[in-house]
């Protein structure tokens, strides 16, 4: 959005983040919400029309999907509805479109794997606080590291979560 709004300065972006959000300017264009099955349903040909060559699902705190589905003045805070990424991951293998899923806590990579996701596209904890004592719920397990290898996903690591923990835990150099 702050690019088709001509917004290219992080400052002006991060001023501008609630008209950001609320301008929708690229849906069902170059992003869909998909908020219920029935939304997959409905725009899945439109969707299908721009021709995509991959899907990529945000999958934001699952684990707290119910309480967050309401949530829509955050950006960020909550993605896809397990049953949705389900329903996406269906539809997409059909029409051999693979599927990248933007994971942000270890429940999210589980959810991930078990839908049958192709690449996984971030590490989790993009979001993270810094907070040690909230690091664990980051954390990937060696089952779901093993579970990603038998099913040959590709992992594309984001190291934003070592800056800003090298930054605040460490000697304060990233």
């Amino acid at each position: 959005e702050p690019l088709v709004m001509g917004i290219y300065n992080y400052n002006e972006k991060q001023r501008r983040a609630r008209e950001i959000r609320d301008s929708r300017i690229g849906e069902n264009d170059a992003y869909w919400f998909f908020n219920t099955v029935d939304d997959v349903n409905n725009k899945w040909g439109m969707l299908k029309a721009t021709r995509p060559d991959n899907i990529k699902i945000m999958l934001l705190n699952a684990e707290r999907y119910d309480s967050l589905k309401n949530v829509n003045n955050r950006l960020g805070i909550k993605g896809v509805s397990p049953a949705v990424l389900d329903h996406v991951v269906q539809r997409a293998k059909k029409d051999s479109l693979r599927i990248f899923v933007h994971a942000e806590t270890a429940f999210d990579v589980k959810i991930a794997l078990i839908s049958g996701a192709h690449v996984l596209a971030h590490h989790p904890g993009h979001a993270w606080n810094g907070n040690p004592n909230e690091l664990a719920k980051y954390e990937i397990s060696d089952d779901l590291i093993e579970l990603a290898k038998q099913n040959k996903v590709t992992n594309i690591a984001t190291t934003s979560i070592a800056k800003k923990y090298a930054i605040n835990y460490l000697d304060g150099t990233p």
